[in-house]
């Protein structure tokens, strides 16, 4: 810890300690990175079982109705959530 000088009106000084800057957790910063990484965890599964997109392994079968809802949420998914981690990083 350091401490300064200040000057006083009447022209003496007085020693003032100076604290240590803590800063604490924000809890809704930590919710939001989990909420994130859930949402990654649900866009690659619904790429690979469904929706459009560039994947090794994709699930036949799939019928118009879940291709349309899957590729919906992909699309959605791909304009923020990347930007979304690099903002609160």
């Amino acid at each position: 810890m350091t401490s300064e000088a200040m000057p006083m009106a009447s022209g003496s000084a007085t020693l003032v300690q100076a604290r240590p800057v803590t800063q604490e957790r924000m809890a809704f910063i930590d919710n939001i990175r989990i909420l994130l990484v859930v949402v990654v965890i649900v866009f690659h599964l619904a790429v690979a079982y469904g929706g459009e997109g560039p994947w090794r392994y994709q699930e036949s079968g799939a019928d118009t109705i879940t291709t349309v809802v899957l590729t919906l949420f992909v699309t959605i998914n791909q304009a923020f959530f990347m930007g979304f981690y690099f903002l609160i990083a």
